[in-house]
């Protein structure tokens, strides 16, 4: 999947040019930044086409929280269309009539799952996404990555430890909120 921001992005947070050392880590790193802040938002932001197998509660369907821009086909298992209503946001309002021809199959209980095709995400990223994305990118690039997750060192005879809320996982994580 596509980086959520691009070198020229991190260069313009930066207000430099990268080293070639940093070029060189820039891309794996934006992948990583970018697929710590789809995990954590539970959101892939780029455009895209779903196709969602979704339970029926009360006659309506939820759908994730994706963004959806429009439902473009609610069918039944046996590919049959139904009625829907969307709201526009994220319900879809089932109706028990189908849409054109129906293979009768003999449900002894009505539908509770369907099958929903949609599409989700935006044109263009939005700029506080864009925006972590490079503060995660930025951090890693001033870390070691041989050195990640170290939280304390020392030569004798001084020490240095990082608490525990500090960055002691992998620079490409996302810090704990203090």
């Amino acid at each position: 999947m596509a980086p959520l921001a691009t070198t020229a992005d991190v260069e313009d947070r930066l207000g430099r040019s990268l080293t070639s050392a940093e070029t060189d880590r820039i891309d794996g790193l934006l992948a990583d930044a970018s697929a710590s802040v789809r995990t954590y938002t539970g959101q892939q932001f780029t455009k895209a086409t779903t196709t969602d197998k979704l339970r029926i509660r009360r006659g309506v369907i939820r759908l994730p929280p994706l963004r959806v821009e429009e439902v473009t086909a609610v069918v039944d298992a046996n590919g049959n269309a139904i009625a829907y209503t969307f709201d526009g946001i994220d319900r879809l309002q089932v109706g028990t009539n189908v849409l054109d021809s129906f293979s009768f199959v003999p449900w002894r209980t009505p539908l509770n799952v369907l099958t929903v095709t949609y599409e989700h995400g935006y044109d263009d990223i939005p700029d506080d996404i864009i925006a972590v994305v490079c503060s995660i990118a930025s951090r890693s690039l001033g870390v070691n990555p041989t050195a990640a997750a170290v939280t304390q060192e020392a030569v004798a005879p001084f020490s240095h430890s990082i608490g525990s809320i500090g960055a002691a996982a992998t620079a490409t994580d996302l810090l704990a909120q203090s």
